[in-house]
């Protein structure tokens, strides 16, 4: 499977790392997260289209293992929200329905 096709650029990071450092960190990086070798090994390979998901501590201390943002690790477009859309949206709603308060 191509590395495009996986929700997160972590086995690329992996794949950065020279050989010995590579092997070292896929024991170390399961050790300090407190899960299997098995759970790391699966984290790797999410699938965009997966529904499956790294919890965001865990993303974050993986984050700071590789020395990088967690937007470097997430090979997915990630939807932006904003304040004032959401505004936006409540007095389209208000006025649609002809309310006074949402």
């Amino acid at each position: 499977m191509s590395k495009k096709d996986y929700k997160f650029n972590i086995e690329q990071k992996l794949n950065d790392l020279p050989f010995e450092e590579r092997q070292k960190a896929l024991k170390q990086i399961p050790e300090q997260l407190g899960i299997s070798d098995y759970t790391f090994y699966m984290w790797r390979r999410i699938k965009k289209s997966d529904r499956s998901d790294i919890p965001s501590l865990k993303l974050t201390s993986i984050a700071d293992f590789f020395q990088c943002t967690i937007h470097e690790l997430i090979n997915i477009e990630i939807p932006t929200i904003s304040m004032h859309s959401a505004i936006q949206s409540r007095s389209k709603i208000k006025s649609k329905y002809k309310m006074s308060t949402l």
